[in-house]
């Protein structure tokens, strides 16, 4: 019989970057190993659930260490059926306290699955480097209390969370998105930015995104611009690791 210490986390796979920009993946490797890359965490420790194929979680959230759940070029508002069945068990990791982070669409997806309305961003798309601003209540949480008020991060995202989950609270906000970072329950968080994405990913996704990017209204040479370092958000990544292994 497995114990705590074996159980893996959990990486739910909502999209991959060769549907989009294949020629990423050539470089940098899908959306696992980019967080596996920005987290340090044993491969042979984790498991992967490609749901946007439509594969079930196998097991039930209890089985897994922690969780984090990708982002994705698919939309939430699609509610297609293999979106309502991962907004189904995580809405029961979130119950069980299984330390679980979702990113861009993953933060979407736990909004939804948890009450909270999603939908087109009507201040606009994010791109490049975006600077967030972590309020006093972030100050006080175990995942962001270490990280200064303000901080860039990579995003690239149409759609947002409108309205949060009933007991959903802010942790960090910008001029673009009132919901960059929310703490849905004890151990259980949504980030609308990419704490997996460095400079030169950010840099290369830019350049394929470019047209629709320029589509959105957006000033793409702009957003290269102001690309820059982004270290925040392995340290924010490394310490959710943390947080799952101190539960394990």
């Amino acid at each position: 019989m497995s114990g705590p210490a074996d159980k893996k986390l959990l990486i739910v796979k909502t999209g991959t970057l060769r549907e989009r920009a294949a020629e990423l993946v050539d470089r940098f490797g899908d959306q696992e190993a980019i967080f596996l890359a920005a987290t340090g965490h044993d491969a042979a420790m984790t498991e992967v659930v490609e749901v946007y194929t439509g594969a079930p979680i196998p097991l039930p959230p209890s089985s897994y260490a922690g969780v984090i759940v990708t982002g994705a070029g698919a939309m939430v508002t699609d509610r297609e059926p293999w979106m309502e069945q991962t907004a189904s068990w995580l809405r029961e990791a979130v119950a069980q306290e299984v330390p679980t982070l979702g990113v861009c669409f993953g933060h979407q997806l736990l909004s939804h699955a948890l009450g909270g309305e999603v939908g087109v961003n009507p201040r606009g798309m994010e791109a490049g480097t975006v600077d967030v601003a972590f309020n006093d209540d972030a100050a006080d949480d175990r995942l962001f209390a270490d990280l200064p008020e303000h901080a860039g991060f990579g995003a690239h995202h149409y759609q947002t969370v409108l309205k949060r989950p009933d007991g959903a609270q802010v942790l960090a906000s910008n001029d673009v998105d009132a919901h960059q970072a929310l703490r849905f329950g004890p151990v259980a968080w949504g980030v609308q930015f990419h704490p997996e994405f460095d400079r030169s990913f950010t840099q290369a996704l830019v350049d394929v995104a470019a047209e629709g990017i320029v589509k959105a209204g957006v000033d793409v040479d702009a957003i290269r611009a102001g690309i820059e370092d982004m270290p925040h958000g392995p340290e924010l990544l490394r310490r959710f690791i943390a947080i799952v292994e101190d539960r394990a």
